[in-house]
């Protein structure tokens, strides 16, 4: 049952069962600060001038680098639920204690490849005009500027595919360094990048319920989605094997009952195929 999206989800149901509170609380906290951090913006830097508009761009940037710090510890804080560990409203800010540099650098460059990515975007929303006002020409101005956009986002999903796991190895390794956390990330990822995009894609209808009633399905479909990619996380590193057998001979309740059922009937199949081969021979 390891490695694949059944298992994934059923584990991490599993965990954040009893814990919905904390995960959803916690999550909100990233969204929150970006939040808040485009109104200070607003505030700090007024007007429609280009030096405004710098300014609070680079203002946004900052915000959005403490963001991922906060986020670097959610994932902390998940990979403790996950390993029976103490977690706590404490983790998000774990990676401020134990050193951010590893998550700031690589965070830097995973919005350098975006900006990269969007620079044509840019250079048409903001150096083109419609050839006319008339809605004809407003929608042939903006059709260019949308595929833009779109194969900037289909780019920077392919890109940054192999740099998945790189917050979740920054979470267990803080001192590590930035570039030293992409490059393992990408070796972890070879061979499981694509169970990776089907997992997110998996995800697709629930993100579609969700905004269906108001957005607020988000606020348990998000930790989920995170939930899950922990297991991923620890499935990709071999923890998950290791943790998924020494469970399954103590009988621990982490594995889910579904899931620990037909394992055991697997193995015990094993076993007599084994046993059968045995007596031929």
């Amino acid at each position: 049952m390891i490695g694949n999206r059944r298992y994934w989800k059923a584990c991490a149901k599993q965990f954040l069962s009893g814990k919905w509170g904390i995960a959803i609380l916690a999550m909100m906290a990233a969204p929150a600060l970006n939040t808040i951090g485009t109104m200070a913006a607003i505030k700090l830097f007024p007007g429609d001038s280009f030096l405004a508009w710098l300014l609070g761009e680079a203002f946004l940037f900052i915000v959005s680098l403490l963001s991922m710090v906060i986020s670097t510890g959610y994932n902390f804080m998940l990979l403790n639920m996950a390993r029976g560990r103490e977690y706590r409203f404490g983790n998000l800010i774990y990676m401020f204690k134990k050193g951010s540099d590893g998550v700031l650098s690589a965070a830097l460059i995973m919005a350098l490849i975006d900006t990269v990515l969007m620079i044509p975007f840019y250079y048409m929303v903001n150096m083109t005009a419609p050839a006319a006002e008339t809605m004809e020409a407003v929608l042939e101005w903006s059709q260019p500027i949308m595929y833009s956009a779109l194969a900037a986002t289909v780019l920077g999903v392919v890109i940054k595919l192999p740099f998945a796991m790189a917050f979740y190895i920054l979470a267990d390794n803080p001192q590590m360094k930035g570039r030293e956390a992409l490059k393992k990330s990408a070796s972890l990822m070879k061979g499981h990048m694509m169970q990776y995009l089907v997992l997110q894609i998996s995800f697709i209808p629930l993100m579609f319920l969700s905004i269906l009633f108001l957005y607020v399905g988000l606020l348990w479909v998000m930790p989920y989605i995170y939930a899950t990619n922990t297991i991923f996380y620890m499935d990709v590193t071999g923890e998950l094997k290791e943790t998924h057998k020494k469970h399954m001979h103590e009988a621990a309740d982490w594995i889910p009952k579904e899931l620990e059922d037909t394992a055991a009937d697997k193995e015990l199949q094993e076993q007599r195929t084994g046993d059968d081969y045995n007596s031929e021979a």
